[in-house]
């Protein structure tokens, strides 16, 4: 009882957040990613609570479970549980906007909202490759048609003078996959396939755990 009137005494790192009385102080406000340090402060997509305070995922959330590799395995080819397409499935990107990033290719069969997305300058022209081998990753956002939609703008320039005029570059959009546990067997082989002028050739991912390699 407080000023006359009933109410819930939290301890110190807990929260009320949905007001109901019966689940008492239900959030840990040092790890809540929906109420991070205090009651409704979300997380944007692909950071979480620590301590409190949100925090860049460094190395994924794990969302893709473990991968174990046994044979050859193409990471930008190979499905497995119940996708149907690669777990590093890339499109190639025809214009750049800002937070919008248009490709070819039918996007919402291989990204969804949360997912992290590896942009990336593959090939220039023999005048112009000074944005050859740049990148940037965001989460994304939502996909609507040929479009994906990131959770902030690109920054770097991908394209000539500015991300206005692509021409005669040759840019990906490559989702980056999050395991727990990466391990290789002894005998098995982590790749992707070559480049073959319009993607391939990148290996990109992130293990919340640990990687392995067997010898």
């Amino acid at each position: 009882c407080a000023a006359g009137a009933c109410g819930m005494q939290c301890s110190v790192g807990f929260a009320d957040c949905d007001g109901a009385a019966g689940n008492g102080c239900e959030v840990t406000l040092a790890t809540s990613d929906a109420h991070c340090g205090r009651c409704g402060n979300a997380c944007d997509p692909g950071a979480a609570c620590v301590a409190g305070t949100c925090t860049v995922r460094p190395a994924g959330d794990g969302r893709d479970g473990e991968l174990v590799v046994t044979d050859v395995y193409d990471l930008g080819a190979r499905t497995r549980n119940g996708r149907t397409v690669a777990d590093a499935v890339s499109f190639p990107v025809s214009a750049i906007a800002g937070a919008e990033v248009r490709v070819g290719g039918a996007p919402g069969g291989g990204l969804a909202a949360g997912d992290e997305v590896l942009v990336i300058n593959l090939r220039g022209t023999a005048t112009a490759f000074a944005a050859v081998g740049r990148w940037e990753t965001r989460i994304v956002l939502g996909v609507a048609g040929d479009t994906v939609r990131l959770d902030r703008p690109l920054t770097a320039v991908f394209g000539n003078a500015s991300n206005a005029d692509l021409a005669g570059q040759t840019i990906v959009a490559q989702r980056v996959p999050q395991y727990t546990r990466v391990i290789v067997r002894s005998g098995g082989r982590l790749t992707t396939g070559g480049f073959d002028g319009a993607r391939g050739g990148v290996l990109w991912l992130r293990a919340s755990e640990r990687v392995t390699v067997e010898a």
